[in-house]
């Protein structure tokens, strides 16, 4: 009788046990196939090459999270994404992407890609497109997008620590939307412009980011941007450009070296304030709108003029250092 009670003791304690262990490790990992959708949890296991005509090589729904682990999506046809985050506060990481016309599309709120390298054979389209907001791309890497190997529309979006290389209009674009965060990103060979802010953007903080050997390091258009403390080398055309219609600019710390021009400004009512513009082919700085006010700049070594006034004197300048400059109120 004892030994049956403890028998059947022992029965009951390892089945509480197993229930205990079993609540311990939840639901097991989702399988990610091509064509499937992620919605709550999955790691890759294997690579995958997924035909992406009639949809997305993997779907991640909102709040799930998609753990590469170093695997890889090759789109083997189609034109839809390799991965695409429908949804908000998703999370896609740690693996690779190629031959995809998006290597990852994003479409939603709050949602993270970290940690992933998309590459085009042949080169098509977009590496990493996110529309929405307070998304968040960072430690990422983008080689041979035919438009561009990132490119953000919304607001509140954080764009940090990632490396391109090419585009075909920009390495970094953020095409519209406020208040987005440009940080400590490289981009390199840049078929046209390494940075790209466009008309209908506003408010975008651009701070320590590089543009080595391309066209234009930062083209600005929209208004009210800010930046800061970034490095544009070898740019074929200039440095940085303020276009015609961009206006409200902050452009402190910045400096441009060994490209056509070092900071071209046609925009009004833009502010200039200890930038570095050497060694240039062409100009340090040219303001051409009228309003602006450059301030304690450093413009020397450059081929044609360190600083410029076409505008006729309708600028503010002050306190700057400079060898040469073609007009009378540069000071």
């Amino acid at each position: 009788m004892a030994r049956s009670v403890r028998t059947m003791r022992t029965a009951i304690a390892v089945g509480c046990l197993g229930l205990l262990l079993s609540w311990w490790a939840g639901p097991a990992d989702a399988q990610v196939v091509c064509g499937g959708t992620i919605a709550a949890s999955a790691t890759m296991t294997s690579d995958l090459a997924c035909d992406a005509s009639a949809g997305p090589g993997v779907t991640v729904a909102a709040g799930a999270v998609l753990d590469m682990a170093g695997h890889s999506i090759t789109c083997t046809a189609g034109t839809n994404a390799g991965v695409k985050i429908a949804g908000d506060g998703a999370t896609v990481r740690g693996g690779a992407l190629a031959g995809c016309n998006k290597g990852v599309e994003v479409a939603g709120n709050s949602n993270r890609v970290i940690g992933v390298v998309v590459r085009f054979s042949p080169a098509t389209a977009y590496g990493i497109r996110v529309i929405g907001n307070s998304n968040v791309v960072k430690r990422c890497a983008v080689r041979d997008s035919a438009t561009d190997a990132f490119a953000i529309a919304g607001d509140g979006n954080r764009v940090l620590r990632n490396v391109g290389v090419g585009g075909g209009e920009a390495t970094f674009s953020i095409e519209s939307g406020s208040a987005n965060v440009v940080a400590d990103n490289l981009a390199y060979f840049s078929n046209a412009n390494g940075f790209l802010l466009g008309q209908t953007s506003s408010a975008t903080v651009l701070v320590e980011n590089t543009a080595v050997a391309g066209e234009v390091g930062f083209n600005i258009a929209g208004s009210a941007h800010q930046l800061a403390d970034n490095v544009a080398l070898d740019q074929q055309t200039r440095g940085f450009g303020i276009s015609f219609d961009s206006s409200g600019n902050r452009l402190i710390g910045n400096s441009s070296q060994f490209s056509g021009d070092g900071f071209d400004v046609v925009g009004t009512s833009n502010r200039l304030r200890r930038n570095l513009a050497f060694d240039h082919d062409g100009a340090g700085l040219i303001l051409r709108g009228p309003q602006n006010t450059a301030q304690r700049n450093v413009a020397v070594a450059n081929q044609m003029v360190d600083l410029s006034d076409p505008a006729g004197c309708q600028n503010t300048w002050s306190s700057n250092v400079f060898a040469t400059s073609d007009a009378a109120c540069i000071h």
